[in-house]
């Protein structure tokens, strides 16, 4: 579905993530023609264990591999065609698996000149999990998925980073502690009140954009301002 959003309405989304997901080959076939006129891109973080039964890694069963999708996208997004790889700390020994990140970047802008996306450099970044099955990683709920679910990596925590940051990924899953800012709660408010940025921006838990001038109490936010991106648990 993703894939899918990205390919038919690039226009509309900046990034997408799949999580143990590709494209039927009909869908995939499909996906090849070029992006709106004038050129829109999307940004993709793709994670996949090498060990799925369910959707395979390398394909089959009217799918597309994992590979495939991936390449297609750094085409799609005019990337470089080699990634900066790095083997990602094994903080977990007992999972089964391991985790290697591939990032492709920068690539073309997001949207035409003109557009409020022309200034963001497009990116891929593939979270290949050696050994990991068809699973979430980070997950800890029993009986969910099908076979090693991975625990060096918190893939909801990165897909939020991935979408509302800089389009890297860290380490460390703890956001707040990567990019600490001096600025208050209230004072980020004034400044996003003030911003005409189309970075910044405050979304709700699950993603949605909120207005700064009017932030209920008691919830999870996160904000983005110049490139900062922050999790906040407001109380006053």
């Amino acid at each position: 579905m993703s894939y899918r959003l990205a390919c038919e309405r690039p226009d509309r989304f900046e990034a997408i993530a799949s999580v143990a997901g590709t494209m039927s080959n009909a869908a995939f076939t499909a996906c090849q023609g070029p992006p709106l006129q004038p050129a829109y891109r999307v940004r993709l973080m793709h994670i996949h264990g090498t060990s799925d039964a369910v959707v395979s890694y390398s394909g089959g069963n009217g799918n597309v591999s994992a590979d495939q999708c991936v390449q297609a996208w750094v085409s799609r997004s005019l990337c470089p065609g080699s990634p900066v790889t790095i083997a990602l700390p094994n903080t977990n020994t007992g999972d089964g698996s391991t985790v290697e990140q591939n990032t492709y970047g920068p690539c073309a802008p997001l949207g035409p000149s003109g557009s409020a996306s022309a200034a963001i450099p497009g990116r891929v970044v593939f979270l290949k999990v050696q050994g990991g099955g068809h699973t979430w990683p980070g997950n800890t709920a029993p009986l969910f998925g099908l076979g090693n679910v991975n625990q060096d990596i918190a893939a909801s925590a990165r897909i939020m980073d991935f979408f509302l940051g800089s389009a890297a990924t860290f380490t460390n899953d703890n956001l707040e502690s990567i990019v600490p800012s001096n600025l208050s709660w209230q004072e980020t408010l004034r400044v996003l009140q003030a911003s005409s940025s189309p970075g910044d921006g405050l979304w709700d838990l699950w993603g949605r954009p909120c207005n700064p001038d009017f932030v209920p109490q008691g919830q999870i936010y996160w904000t983005r301002v110049s490139g900062i991106v922050r999790k906040w648990y407001p109380t006053d």
